[in-house]
C-alpha cells in the first residue's frame, strides 16, 4: 500500500484530500502545520508528500527543501506542490527546493490521482523546470546540466541525473555498500565525495566522454591495412564495455563509430524495430486452417439457382411475417405468436445462408 502526507493548514481541504486518497487505497497521514510535516516526513519516509502551497505562518518551499536535504528521504519519497502560482521564477524556485512538481490550482481532482500514481510508483514525472545550481552543500550543490551536449565532458542523461546529484551517495549509502558486499571483502576506505566522483566519472566513461585516447592509443587505420594486423578491426577495450554495459549487441566494430549513449539507444531501438517488423510479418502470412463442419465425403454441392430462389423466398416471407405484426391486423394472439416464431425462423435462415460473393 502507498503511503502520502496531506500537508495542509486547512483542515477541510486536509480531510477532503485525506478521504479522497484513503478510497484510493493509500495510507494516509494528515498533517497540519509545516513543523509537523517536515519531521514526520523525515521519521516515515512516505512515497509522496502532497504539500500546499501558501500558509499563514511559514514558507512550504523552506519545508520542501529541508524535507530533500536528506538524502534517504529524496531517494525514497516525492514532493508534489499545489499552487495557485505557476509563473517560470516560482516553478524554479519549487525544483530548487527538490519539488517533484508543481500542480496548478484549480485542481482537477482526476488528473490529482492520476499524478500521485506515477509519483508513487516511481515513474518518470517531468520536474517542475530545469535548473542548474551551484556552490555550498546540499541541495545547493552542484547538478548536472541538462542542456549541455551528448558530447559535452560535464555531460550526463537526464534520467541519470538524481543518481550521482550530491547528497545521494553520503557515508551511510557507503556503509551499506559495505554490508552488501559481506565479510569477504575489505572495508569500502572511501568517503561519501569520492564515491560520488568515482560513479559521475564512472557513468562519464561508460557512455563515451572522448575519454578513448586516454583508455587506448590511437589506431591508424591504413597502416593496419597494409600490415594486415587485428587492431584494424578489433574494437578497442573501452568500445567493448560500452557495448556489454549498454545493451547486448551494441559494442562497435569500428573504432570510428561513434559511441554516445544517444547512438547506442537509438541502435538498440533500430534492433527492436526490426524484430517486431519480422514478428509481425510472420504473424501476417500465417493463413488460417480451412475448417469445414463436415468431412469431405459428407458435402453435397448445392445448385446456386437453388440457393438463390432460397434466399428470395425467406425474404418475401420475412416482410410478409413483419407486415402481419403491424398493429391491428390480427387480432387471434395465438396466430400473433406463430408469425413471431416463424418470423424469428426465417431470420436464422437467412443469416446461416452463405453470402452471396461466397455463392459464386
Amino acid at each position: 500500500m502507498a503511503s502520502i502526507i496531506i500537508a495542509d493548514e486547512n483542515e477541510g481541504r486536509r480531510n477532503l484530500l485525506g478521504n479522497t486518497f484513503e478510497r484510493e487505497g493509500y495510507e494516509v497521514t494528515r498533517l497540519g502545520t509545516l513543523a509537523q510535516t517536515t519531521a514526520t516526513a523525515a521519521a516515515v519516509m512516505p512515497d509522496v508528500v502532497l504539500i500546499e502551497g501558501e500558509w499563514s505562518q511559514g514558507s512550504a518551499l523552506d519545508a520542501c527543501s529541508t524535507m530533500n536535504n536528506e538524502a534517504r528521504f529524496r531517494n525514497s519519497s516525492r514532493v508534489v506542490l499545489l499552487s495557485r502560482t505557476t509563473a517560470p521564477d516560482f516553478l524554479s524556485s519549487a525544483a530548487l527546493a527538490g519539488v517533484a512538481e508543481v500542480i496548478g490550482k484549480p485542481i482537477d481532482m482526476n488528473q490529482l490521482i492520476g499524478q500521485i500514481g506515477r509519483h508513487a510508483s516511481k515513474q518518470f514525472v517531468a520536474h517542475p523546470a530545469e535548473v542548474s545550481q551551484g556552490g555550498g552543500g546540499g541541495l545547493a550543490s552542484p547538478r548536472f546540466d541538462v542542456g549541455m551536449t551528448m558530447n559535452d565532458s560535464q555531460w550526463a542523461l537526464p534520467m541519470l541525473r538524481r543518481l550521482v546529484e550530491a547528497g545521494n551517495i553520503d557515508e551511510t549509502f557507503v556503509a551499506s555498500l559495505q554490508d552488501e558486499l559481506g565479510d569477504g571483502h575489505d572495508a569500502l576506505d572511501v568517503s561519501a565525495e569520492t564515491m560520488t566522483n568515482m560513479v559521475r566519472l564512472a557513468l562519464n566513461r561508460l557512455v563515451g566522454q572522448g575519454q578513448t585516447d586516454q583508455m587506448a592509443p590511437p589506431v591508424d587505420p591504413q597502416a593496419s591495412s597494409n600490415d594486415g594486423s587485428a587492431s584494424a578491426t578489433t574494437p578497442s577495450f573501452n568500445d567493448l564495455n560500452r557495448g556489454a554495459t549498454l545493451g547486448e549487441g551494441a559494442a562497435p566494430t569500428s573504432a570510428s563509430l561513434s559511441t554516445s549513449m544517444e547512438d547506442i539507444l537509438e541502435r538498440q531501438a533500430n534492433d527492436i524495430a526490426e524484430q517486431v517488423e519480422r514478428e509481425m510479418d510472420a504473424i501476417l502470412d500465417e493463413e488460417p486452417d480451412f475448417v469445414a463442419l463436415l468431412e469431405t465425403n459428407q458435402q453435397v454441392t448445392i445448385d446456386p439457382e437453388t440457393l438463390a430462389l432460397t434466399r428470395l423466398t425467406g425474404e418475401v416471407l420475412l416482410d410478409l411475417f413483419r407486415l402481419l405484426q403491424r398493429p391491428g391486423t390480427l387480432s387471434d394472439w395465438t396466430l400473433l405468436t406463430q408469425i413471431e416464431d416463424a418470423e424469428r425462423l426465417t431470420t436464422d435462415l437467412l443469416e446461416a445462408l452463405p453470402a452471396k460473393e461466397e455463392e459464386e
